[in-house]
């Protein structure tokens, strides 16, 4: 059951938030304990010819402020990819099903940046280092809300208060259906919560949001998010 329960934190965790503080740990409420090390970047780094790798544009203050209110849709591509990048960073075999249809997107005012959901369904089907399919399906809606403050290009957001969204999670194993008891769904929603907490490198154009998690000081460049404005 190891790797079902980090698949099944992978499926919510990355659902509910869109991206990770740095991937899933076999326990849903523990803390990540790994990261793959390719793709970083040193928050600011540059390229050889002087350009910011996350493509930024140079807004900074209120200007990169006033560029970020607004609403901005994830497209269901960058969503998969951020998923599959989740899936690698727990060590767990890559899916052999990774479908994510729906819909995500961020609405950002002065003060409150909160993720909007219709429908948006990760569908994932992986087969476990013992030879057991693992097959699951998450689907969420409703409204997930965190405060945040952006200082230097750094956006820095708090837990989400979840009591606006709904999540359901099925699970089979070799086709039996494996739901999650009680405490797990509990332990998995408070790790989602906390999940929303962290800090992002962001970058705004007019008609695209660019935002890099960044833990412990590292960008974490294969988790990049870029929204569309809607």
């Amino acid at each position: 059951m190891r790797t079902a329960r980090v698949l099944a934190s992978v499926a919510v965790l990355a659902l509910l938030t869109g991206c990770t503080d740095a991937g899933v740990s076999a326990d849903p409420t523990s803390t990540p304990d790994r990261l793959d090390t390719a793709d970083r970047t040193s928050p600011g780094a540059e390229d050889a010819d002087g350009a910011d790798p996350s493509g930024g544009t140079g807004l900074a203050g209120d200007d990169l402020a006033a560029c970020m209110v607004g609403t901005w849709e994830l497209d269901l591509g960058v969503a998969r990819d951020i998923v599959a990048a989740t899936v690698a960073a727990t060590g767990a075999e890559p899916p052999s099903e990774l479908v994510v249809t729906g819909s995500a997107s961020v609405v950002i005012t002065d003060a409150e940046l909160a993720w909007e959901y219709e429908a948006y369904t990760t569908e994932l089907r992986a087969i476990q280092p013992d030879g057991t399919e693992y097959h699951s399906v998450a689907v969420q809606d409703g409204r997930a809300t965190s405060r945040y403050e952006l200082r230097d290009g750094l956006l820095t957001t708090t837990p989400l208060d979840m009591s606006g969204s709904t999540y359901d999670l099925t699970r089979e194993l070799d086709g039996v259906a494996a739901p999650l008891s009680a405490e797990e769904h509990e332990a998995l929603v408070n790790r989602v919560g906390r999940g929303g907490a962290g800090t992002t490198r962001v970058t705004c154009t007019a008609d695209e949001l660019a935002m890099v998690p960044v833990v412990n000081g590292t960008e974490i460049t294969q988790m990049a998010m870029v929204l569309t404005r809607g």
